[in-house]
């Protein structure tokens, strides 16, 4: 059985532990009163099943908590109780991480020693108790708050719950007293010298949790339990946002990464343990996890792989370091937490929860479009794939840096556009990427100069306002206006039913000496690459130019190209290793120093545009993105179905067909159709004309730039009208200001 199915497997056994029947978790004995409790040295019946819960939840965990096999840790495990591997592998300055390393193997001999029997258990408890001895009543040693604050506390009250009664009262005292590290004085959760925030809070919670259960203070477990359940949000500033996404280290889109997927796994677990007790968490609570799991994480993944756009630093992450599900920070284990509540959308739990562990059909997941105004992301979703564009402002952070973490990831939140049919078509390849050519990015090409660090996100805002889009559920197009590192553009992405158009105008790099590119894409190569001027496979290990209007066709996606572009096109074999993107020295912590992760080779395939330095009203681009369109139904899909570019300029890129009108409205202005069909608006803003499958209108309308006001708009089609309708949109102030406001007509 190999490790994702011993850990489903685990989860699974844990669940039916602990709720019997589906949507039951029905506990004995009478109903538990807190102050009947306070003082008392009697074991509490609802922190013992608290306490039994969390063990469980922990023997899920423990498998993975190190990669070293608990064979190896005993065999190398000296007299002292100190690994001389770790001891050889950190240098004095990191000593706070090796101490980390030092309770994740801890942490996995206790899910051994949980199941052992005979001499393997005495084995077991002997190594156990070597290896405590090592950190027990000793201080922390300096190193990065996560590490003394988080992870060895953690590691080391998971493990404390596993071992039970085995652990000595001194133990156990000692124990909670390195989990109480992040509690100050006043009882306040401490995180690097500040009030503890999003999962980091969480995690302290949950370890307090934990000592509150060794210690058999009902009170103290009350007391961090409502602190958790406080932080679920939506309103905190960086936890679940109104919108259903996740902000962690500032005003940073995390959703994808350990913080956004680490809480919806930590909170649902806590929900869990603590579920029909005196500490439960509140139903409204319950229905915020749920949407927060359903509404902001399920749109962003395609079968078993998130969006790179959305995980923040950890894009530099080995899989199994990562958030991915390989790594056990799956967003299955919060589905699984979620469904033996039952509730209204069990049903959809349960089928996100096959897909994400390959049991169902990426094409089953729900069709879509949704706009997360809080976090400059647009999500689009269809049978067939996902497309997305991330974006950022002066409200939102583009990406971060930090502990020698994705220092190249400069341009992640500049208009990144993340494509996926399978899920696997960026899966590990980050190690290989030129990252001045991220997909769907534009910027100034000069590898000459390094790109900017920015240490946990502080100051890598947008360069402007704009940002963000419009979505009536269904269709959507978003824009942002990009001022990063000499350059100025206007980008635009219009999310149809089955193709994506993307738009850029005003293109300008302040210094014309410089080379600009926009990238279309850069993923693994799968099968032949051919165009309309070349409709033999192209060579690879060459760079090939198309210059003409056409296509490009390469594993099941044409990128229609309607006006003649200066195109570049590649495929070649590389190789490189996770170090080219971080050499963090807690990466290896948890690793087998004899297996590292192995390089990172394989084919990739690169499509960009060189604009030419000789325009003087700023460069443009505009390509149609079809995923499904084979070559052979190119002729036909020009004649039928592709899209109208209506305008590409400064002031207004839009997009239509017979059925829909979108407009990125940089300044007040019109749009006139080909067919009279005309839509004004007094403010800028985007706005989107569509009818519906049951012969309705509906008309949306965004507000990138969250400024509170009004928007009028005046449409003119005598499909639906002889008059003009004229509509008013009233945009709030506060969070609420970006949400997109639609508005529905009758049928003619």
């Amino acid at each position: 059985m190999d490790q994702v199915h011993k850990r489903l497997f685990n989860r699974r056994t844990f669940l039916k532990s602990t709720t019997g029947a589906v949507g039951s978790l029905g506990l004995a004995g009478p109903a538990f009163s807190l102050s009947q409790w306070v003082g008392t040295t009697d074991v509490l019946p609802e922190l013992a099943f608290i306490r039994q819960r969390m063990a469980d939840q922990s023997l899920v965990i423990a498998p993975e908590a190190n990669w070293i096999s608990v064979d190896q840790l005993l065999r190398t495990l000296d007299p002292t109780g100190h690994w001389p591997d770790l001891e050889a592998q950190f240098k004095p300055e990191h000593e706070g991480v090796k101490r980390y390393g030092h309770c994740t193997r801890i942490l996995k001999l206790a899910g051994a020693f949980h199941s052992a029997t005979g001499p393997q258990r005495t084995q077991l408890a002997d190594a156990l108790h070597r290896s405590l001895g090592v950190w027990l009543g000793k201080p922390h040693p300096p190193s990065a708050g996560w590490f003394y604050q988080i992870g060895s506390p953690l590691a080391l009250g998971q493990a404390a719950l596993l071992m039970g009664n085995e652990l000595s009262a001194s133990e156990k005292a000692q124990v909670v007293t390195i989990l109480k590290t992040c509690v100050r004085p006043d009882g306040v959760l401490d995180y690097s010298g500040s009030p503890a925030t999003g999962e980091n809070l969480m995690h302290e919670a949950t370890i307090q949790v934990i000592a509150g259960c060794l210690a058999n203070d009902p009170v103290y477990v009350a007391r961090y339990a409502k602190q958790a359940e406080q932080e679920i949000g939506p309103g905190r500033s960086e936890s679940i946002q109104v919108d259903s996404s996740f902000h962690q280290h500032g005003p940073q889109f995390y959703s994808g990464g350990l913080y956004g997927l680490g809480f919806a796994r930590d909170a649902t677990a806590l929900a869990l343990a603590l579920h029909k007790t005196a500490f439960a968490f509140a139903p409204d609570k319950l229905e915020t996890l749920t949407r927060y799991v359903l509404d902001g994480l399920q749109p962003l993944t395609r079968g078993r792989s998130l969006d790179f756009t959305t995980v923040g630093r950890m894009v530099a992450w080995p899989l199994k370091h990562g958030p991915d599900h390989d790594s056990g920070f799956g967003a299955e284990a919060a589905c699984d937490h979620l469904i033996p509540f039952g509730g209204k959308r069990q049903a959809e739990l349960q089928a996100f929860a096959r897909r994400l562990r390959g049991e169902a059909e990426a094409k089953t997941a729900p069709a879509g479009n949704r706009l997360f105004w809080m976090s400059d992301y647009m999500a689009h979703n269809r049978p067939g794939f996902l497309a997305s564009a991330r974006m950022s402002s002066r409200r939102v952070y583009s990406h971060e840096s930090g502990g020698k973490q994705n220092e190249l990831g400069y341009h992640l939140g500049d208009g990144a556009m993340c494509l996926m049919q399978t899920g696997d078509e960026y899966r590990n390849i980050f190690p290989l990427w030129d990252w001045r050519r991220v997909p769907g990015v534009s910027c100034v090409y000069n590898p000459a100069v390094p790109l900017p660090l920015h240490s946990w996100g502080i100051g890598s805002y947008g360069g402007s306002d704009w940002a963000g889009g419009v979505s009536d559920g269904t269709s959507g197009a978003a824009a942002m206006e990009v001022h990063r590192a000499g350059l100025h553009a206007q980008k635009a992405w219009f999310f149809l039913d089955e193709v994506v158009v993307c738009l850029g105008a005003a293109i300008k790099s302040y210094d014309t000496t410089l080379p600009v590119v926009t990238s279309v894409n850069q993923c693994w190569a799968k099968g032949p690459v051919t165009t309309s001027m070349n409709t033999a496979a192209l060579a690879a290990d060459e760079t090939h130019t198309h210059k003409t209007a056409g296509w490009v066709h390469h594993d099941g996606v044409t990128y229609l190209f309607p006006q003649p572009s200066n195109l570049r096109i590649r495929t070649e074999r590389k190789s490189a290793p996770w170090q080219t993107l971080n050499t963090a020295p807690h990466r290896e912590a948890r690793e087998d120093p004899a297996n590292p992760p192995a390089a990172v080779e394989g084919e990739v395939f690169s499509l960009w545009i060189e604009h030419e330095n000789a325009a003087k009203e700023g460069f443009k681009y505009s390509y149609v993105v079809a995923p499904g369109l084979m070559p052979d139904g190119i002729a036909a899909f020009n004649q039928t179905k592709s899209p109208t570019i209506v305008s590409n300029t400064s002031s207004l890129q839009a997009v239509a067909t017979p059925d829909l009108v979108q407009g990125i409205f940089w300044k007040p202005g019109s749009l006139v159709l080909p067919d009279q069909r005309k839509l004004e608006v007094d403010q800028p803003c985007v706005v989107q004309w569509r009818r519906t499958a049951n012969g309705r209108w509906t008309l949306a309308v965004g507000n990138p730039t969250h400024r509170a006001g009004k928007v009028m708009v005046r449409v003119q089609d005598t499909a639906l009208s002889t008059s003009p309708i004229v509509a008013t949109f009233t945009f709030p102030e506060g969070a609420e200001a970006g949400r997109p406001l639609v508005q529905n007509f009758p049928k003619a």
